[in-house]
């Protein structure tokens, strides 16, 4: 039998949760406080409305409910469903890590008493054949507790299963869609800007969204000669069966972006020591 909350409390929860996220509007002509806008936009998803105006209207058509467990605003008196340029105030400087944040708090204490289940999950292990030389398929079946899984939130498209005991050990063992759809770029760009200082920056990441794009700028991809700075690499490229990187594999990261992204810092002292392991020459300082 479940033990997750009956629905109001949760929902109570979940509106707590995101009264954490830090308001980014002006104070100046704010109704609607931003965790109840948080908390619609959120519940909007879900109901597969994505747009402004498209949640403004299914708020309006939901509203008596709505209002039932969420703090709306008052205008002249009288409670009123936001329209549309209420939510896109929002979330036009909306910071994602705070909303993940808040969501992550959200799971964690609804998850604190879950029941078990089980999980079923198949995968194709590319890097491994049989005697047929076919890909190896396996059917993983785990019973556990939700927690562990969604504890890798906002991550979760890495995630498989336990027994790999920790996200440095999945390219070991799976690549490809299994652990990237390209669902890190942006955080990448996050991270990116709130480092500054990461030059000569070097990257090389096939992200599904041209990094341009993306507004990140670098040096060029990571050479696959021995240098130092900044390397970026994502998990595919890293492990990849050519072995273009395993020079870089010799160092531990300094961070990830999420679990499919690797970033390596080498000072030049580094780089020359494992110049010197593959026989190369050092590079001048």
């Amino acid at each position: 039998m479940s033990t997750f909350p009956p629905a109001p409390d949760a929902l109570t929860l979940f509106a707590q949760c995101l009264k954490k996220v830090p308001d980014p509007r002006s104070k100046q002509g704010t109704s609607h406080p931003c965790a109840t806008l948080l908390a619609v936009i959120l519940l909007g998803l879900l109901a597969k409305v994505s747009t402004p105006a498209e949640i403004a209207r299914w708020t309006k058509r939901h509203f008596a409910k709505l209002s039932k467990f969420l703090r709306f605003g008052r205008i002249k008196g009288e409670l009123k469903s936001p329209c549309d340029n209420t939510f896109t105030r929002v979330l036009k400087k909306l910071s994602l890590a705070d909303l993940q944040h808040a969501f992550a708090e959200f799971i964690n204490a609804l998850l604190q008493d879950t029941t078990l289940v089980a999980a079923v999950d198949g995968k194709v292990a590319k890097q491994m054949k049989d005697e047929n030389d076919d890909p190896i398929l396996m059917l993983n079946v785990f019973v556990h507790k939700l927690k562990p899984p969604l504890s890798f939130y906002p991550y979760s498209m890495s995630y498989f299963n336990e027994l790999a005991r920790k996200p440095t050990n999945y390219p070991k063992y799976l690549l490809g869609s299994n652990i990237d759809w390209g669902q890190d770029s942006y955080t990448l760009k996050t991270w990116v800007e709130k480092h500054p200082e990461v030059r000569p920056l070097y990257i090389s990441y096939s992200s599904p969204i041209p990094l341009e794009k993306l507004g990140i700028t670098s040096d060029g991809v990571v050479p696959t000669a021995l240098t130092a700075g900044w390397m970026v690499v994502g998990v595919n490229e890293l492990f990849a069966k050519e072995g273009k990187f395993d020079w870089l594999k010799k160092h531990e990261p300094v961070a990830m972006v999420g679990y499919s992204i690797w970033i390596y810092h080498l000072s030049p002292d580094e780089a020359n020591v494992t110049r010197t392991e593959f026989g190369l020459p050092k590079i001048a300082q």
